[in-house]
């Protein structure tokens, strides 16, 4: 796996947010960067819940697996 990748995120919500009670839910696009390669380009979402203990990472759509694969593996 690599050491490090960046992203552009982007909140899923508008207004205050109390991180205690309420999830927070965010949008990633990776490999968004210029030169833009479409074929490295991904999108995925990462939500924390911290009153739930929780922490997940989906994929937006399986179409972008394969980036987020290569990605992450390289």
């Amino acid at each position: 796996m690599i050491e490090d990748e960046t992203f552009t995120v982007i909140a899923l919500h508008q207004g205050d947010l109390d991180l205690k009670t309420q999830p927070v839910k965010l949008k990633l696009f990776g490999r968004d960067s210029a030169p833009f390669d479409e074929n490295a380009y991904y999108e995925s979402f990462f939500n924390v819940d911290l009153s739930a203990c929780f922490v997940y990472w989906n994929e937006k759509d399986t179409s972008y697996r394969e980036s987020l694969l290569q990605a992450l593996g390289r």
